[in-house]
Order: C-alpha cells, then sequence, then structure tokens
C-alpha cells in the first residue's frame, strides 16, 4: 500500500512540474497578448501657456465587441510615461462633444461633454498630481 500511494505521489509531482515548466510558455504569451489586445492613437494635444504639459486626447480600441473609448491625459512635455488619466469617454472623439483648456499652466478644465458618455473621471487634485484639474458636463 505504501508504494502505490509513494508511486502516485511521485506520479502527481512528476505531472505538476511537466505541466508548469511545459506550460510556462504557452501562459506567458497569452498573458502578453492579451495585456497588449487594446490599440491606443494619440488623437489630438493641448499645449499648456508654459509649454512644460500637454493634455492629449487618446483613442482606444479594443476590437470590434467593444466601442471606442476616448480619454483625456495630462502628462510633462518631456516624460510621456508619466501621465494623469482625467477623464474616459464613451465613443469615438468625431462623435463626442466635448471641450478641453487650459486656464493656466497649472489648471486645465474639460467641460461641454454629454454626462450620459462619461465613464470615468478623476474626481479629486490631490499632491502629486501633474496639474488641477476642473470636470464639468454640459448643463442639462
Amino acid at each position: 500500500m505504501s508504494t502505490i500511494l509513494k508511486w502516485l505521489w511521485n506520479s502527481g509531482a512528476a505531472i505538476f512540474w511537466c505541466a508548469l515548466i511545459f506550460g510556462s510558455p504557452f501562459w506567458i504569451f497569452s498573458l502578453i497578448m492579451i495585456s497588449e489586445s487594446c490599440g491606443i492613437t494619440e488623437y489630438e494635444s493641448f499645449i499648456s501657456p508654459d509649454q512644460q504639459k500637454e493634455a492629449v486626447i487618446l483613442i482606444r480600441n479594443c476590437g470590434a465587441t467593444t466601442n471606442w473609448e476616448t480619454q483625456v491625459v495630462v502628462r510633462d512635455s518631456d516624460d510621456k510615461d508619466n501621465q494623469d488619466l482625467l477623464i474616459r469617454l464613451d465613443g469615438h472623439p468625431e462623435n463626442l462633444e466635448y471641450k478641453v483648456s487650459w486656464k493656466s499652466s497649472d489648471l486645465l478644465e474639460v467641460t461641454e461633454f454629454n454626462f450620459k458618455d462619461l465613464l470615468s473621471f478623476h474626481s479629486r487634485n490631490l499632491t502629486g498630481d501633474i496639474t488641477k484639474s476642473v470636470i464639468r458636463p454640459k448643463a442639462s
């Protein structure tokens, strides 16, 4: 009985390690493909008055089963990897109403969008944010 249990235990361990070693490349490849499945394209850019920051309209497209997504991000002009997402709207920018304007070098306003198109927004201005923001939908 003890030899059967030992054999089962060792067989299970062998199956586990073979699956882990030979299955890892498949799972790693799958994760890479899933994480990069959405395309992001820069649509337009608004430079701050002091030329240090830019508000960028991005289009996110995840394929045929989802709608376009418009994102407004703000980032330092010299560091494109460090950005704050301010607002996400449902739809392509060509089909949406919105207005992005710099009120000063440290204050960006996103206004005149329809509330029904809003997916999410940056709700608070915190220390460490690239700029302060005012987000206001159209009056109904």
